[in-house]
């Protein structure tokens, strides 16, 4: 079993971005970055897989988000599509991304299970001026809405444990309602864009992370309620990867 202090590897051929534990914990799901599913349980043992089904000069097949319904055994996970895969690591369906140049960094479900959200890359290169979209998207592959608003691609999405609200880490914190309505805001940083982003358990603040290794306590409208920088040497205005 898995013990707190204890690293536990798994048997991967390549890196991972995209994991996620079913809702009671006993499955760990992977979509690694040559495109394969795997599904583990807690023991380390590998009890599905899936094998990528592209060729070998197809592009964006690595999986970046992935995340397991609420409360059934099947789960979503994105790359320049989305893909919906059960326990076994089956695939159940595929749906074409709407914004077909930009790849998916994130997806959330609604706490209801009703639908999901992702959030892509968007890019602004070789004269393209591709933007940065969040997708609502029902569990049967009926595309809701589209919102725009985002100078940065959305690397994190979180949903309060009531879903009330969706939190989104891309240039700036946004803080969206169920329906994709901006209430809040935070102020932008053209250099330090928002990686990571996650709520408190009572809904009342949340926590972001940083491309320069800040971490920043919010209050659930949005306002600053204190930060940290973890290594304040590193100032750089390059992109990453």
């Amino acid at each position: 079993e898995l013990v707190r202090g204890q690293i536990t590897k798994l048997r991967d051929k390549g890196g991972s971005r995209a994991m996620d534990w079913n809702k009671d914990g006993s499955l760990l799901a992977v979509g690694d970055l040559e495109g394969d599913i795997q599904i583990w349980d807690g023991q380390n043992q590998l009890v599905a897989s899936k094998d990528n089904e592209y060729s070998s000069d197809s592009v964006g097949v690595s999986f970046l988000s992935l995340d397991w319904h609420p409360s059934e055994d099947y789960f979503v996970a994105t790359n320049h599509s989305i893909h919906l895969f059960d326990s076994a690591a089956k695939t159940k369906n595929v749906f074409e991304h709407s914004n077909k140049q930009a790849i998916i960094l994130s997806t959330a479900w609604h706490p209801s299970g009703r639908y999901f959200v992702v959030g892509d890359y968007g890019h602004n290169w070789e004269g393209e001026n591709v933007p940065s979209l969040l997708h609502f998207w029902s569990s049967g592959g009926t595309l809701l809405r589209s919102v725009s608003g985002s100078d940065g691609e959305y690397r994190n999405l979180s949903w309060t444990s009531d879903g009330s609200k969706l939190a989104s880490a891309s240039d700036v914190l946004r803080i969206w309602d169920r329906d994709g309505k901006l209430l809040h805001e935070s102020p932008s940083n053209s250099i330090n864009f928002l990686w990571g982003v996650d709520w408190s358990s009572d809904n009342a603040q949340i926590v972001t992370s940083s491309r320069f290794q800040e971490v920043k306590i919010w209050s659930d409208e949005g306002g600053l309620v204190r930060s940290t920088v973890l290594r304040p040497s590193l100032t750089s205005d390059k992109n990453d990867p």
